[in-house]
């Protein structure tokens, strides 16, 4: 069964205090996982094994980690541990996921080389992200355990981090979801009629909306419409834990670009639309 969509609105690692990390090499530092920039990336100084703790200053509700613009390889492990001390002498959870899934699944294009999941030379060109989804916790410490000893790069690189909390309605996003690829490079003509164009880096653009929202969820948009604005990113993801190529298509990182108002429509039903546009 698909799970509804879910956005991760809630982002406690960014004001977190980052109280040990394995390694940094040069200019690849720890803050960088805390750069809403997904090109700004933290990178280790090897392959060993790589951990990172987290102080959230208080305890936070926790369902989701998500790592984006990655470069782990499909023999990554990553484990995720929430502790009521820093010394992480007492665990109140632990989850340790193979965080790389196949790009395509059981059945999925390319037919009869690959159908039964697995990977393709031919990449759906999409930025490398890895999401740890958990049973809420409420802890203040929180590590990650990060091991890819065999990755051909030789190191581990994160470009954008998040611990955090996600909002998933019990009614789903409505038909009329919309996902399209936004190409801003300009054209123009030589004079003997030529094209020529920039060549700028295409991203995703998705809109959709919520029509049946009830008053708590309604409380949470309209939240998440003043804590985020256009100033934050967040993260969306259409089919989560679906683990296929539909899944990977239509999950990004990105910052809300357009909003309608939240409209009320009767005592427990009230609608918002989103626009959300990718950070690359």
């Amino acid at each position: 069964m698909t799970n509804n969509a879910r956005i991760v609105d809630k982002n406690w690692s960014d004001d977190a205090t980052i109280s040990a990390i394995t390694s940094e090499a040069g200019d690849f530092v720890k803050g960088n996982l805390q750069n809403t920039q997904p090109q700004s990336v933290w990178r280790s100084t090897s392959a060993v094994a790589q951990v990172i703790d987290f102080d959230l200053g208080n305890e936070q509700g926790v369902r989701a980690l998500v790592l984006y613009n990655t470069n782990l390889s499909i023999a990554a492990t990553v484990k995720l541990e929430g502790a009521s001390d820093s010394g992480f002498t007492t665990i109140v959870s632990t989850t340790t996921k193979t965080p790389v899934t196949p790009k395509y699944g059981w059945g999925e294009f390319p037919w009869g080389n690959i159908g039964w999941g697995g990977y393709d030379e031919d990449d759906i060109n999409l930025t490398n992200y890895s999401i740890i989804w958990i049973t809420l916790t409420s802890a203040r410490y929180w590590r990650l355990t990060i091991t890819d000893t065999t990755n051909a790069d030789g190191y581990v690189e994160i470009g954008r981090l998040i611990i955090g909390d996600y909002i998933s309605p019990a009614i789903n996003v409505e038909y009329g979801y919309s996902l399209n690829w936004i190409d801003p490079s300009e054209q123009s003509r030589t004079r003997g009629s030529a094209i020529r164009s920039t060549n700028i880096t295409p991203f995703r653009r998705i809109t959709f909306s919520y029509q049946f929202l009830d008053q708590t969820e309604a409380f949470r948009m309209h939240e998440l419409k003043r804590d985020v604005g256009k100033r934050k990113d967040i993260l969306f993801s259409l089919v989560p834990e679906e683990d296929t190529a539909r899944e990977r298509i239509n999950t990004l990182l990105g910052r809300p670009v357009e909003w309608s108002s939240l409209l009320y429509k009767s005592v427990n039903r009230h609608e918002q639309e989103f626009t959300i546009e990718e950070s690359i």
